[in-house]
C-alpha cells in the first residue's frame, strides 16, 4: 500500500512543472539541474530556465549629456549628483538596490530608492548618486558600485577624477 500512494506522490509531481511545484531554496545549488533560485519578492522557490533566466545587471557607465560615460570629473570640496547606468540583461525582472562607495575622503552614496527599483529584463536604470570630495583627495578616485538583484550581487568599479 504504501508503494502505491508513493507512486501515485511521484506521478502527481511529474505531471507538474518545476515552477508548479515551488521547491524552496535559498541558493542556485539547491535547485535542480537546469533551474535557478528565484529570491525576488521572497518566494525562495527555483523556477525553470525554460521559463525564466535570473536577473543579470551589467554596468555602461556613467551618464552624460546621454551617453555612457566610463569616467566623469567632479570638483573637490563641493556635494555633486550624478547618474550611472546599470542594465538588467538577464531574464526576469527584480528590484534593484545600489550602493555607492568611495575611499575615506570622498564620501559617496547612492540615492535610489532604498527598498528598491523595479528593473524589467533588458531595461536599463539610470541610478543618481552623490559625491562629496574632502579637499586633498587623490585624484583620480575610485568608486565601488554594488547592485543586488533577486538576491544576486553585482560589483563594479569606477574611476573618478578630482578637480580643484
Amino acid at each position: 500500500m504504501k508503494a502505491l500512494v508513493l507512486l501515485v506522490g511521484l506521478t502527481a509531481c511529474a505531471a507538474r512543472s518545476l515552477d508548479e511545484i515551488e521547491i524552496a531554496c535559498t541558493a542556485d545549488s539547491e535547485c535542480p539541474e537546469g533551474a535557478w533560485c528565484d529570491l525576488s519578492y521572497n518566494d525562495n522557490v527555483c523556477r525553470s530556465l525554460d521559463h525564466s533566466a535570473p536577473p543579470h545587471v551589467a554596468y555602461d557607465g556613467f551618464i552624460v549629456g546621454d551617453e555612457p560615460a566610463q569616467t566623469i570629473a567632479v570638483p573637490a570640496d563641493t556635494a555633486t549628483i550624478h547618474t550611472l547606468r546599470l542594465r538588467n540583461d538577464g531574464g526576469s525582472e527584480a528590484y534593484l538596490y545600489v550602493e555607492v562607495d568611495g575611499p575615506p575622503c570622498l564620501d559617496a552614496g547612492s540615492l535610489v530608492r532604498s527598498d528598491g527599483e523595479l528593473v524589467r529584463a533588458g531595461d536599463e536604470l539610470d541610478a543618481d548618486f552623490i559625491v562629496d570630495p574632502e579637499p586633498g583627495c587623490a585624484s583620480p578616485a575610485t568608486l565601488d558600485i554594488t547592485a543586488m538583484a533577486a538576491g544576486r550581487t553585482f560589483a563594479f568599479t569606477a574611476m573618478l577624477s578630482i578637480t580643484p
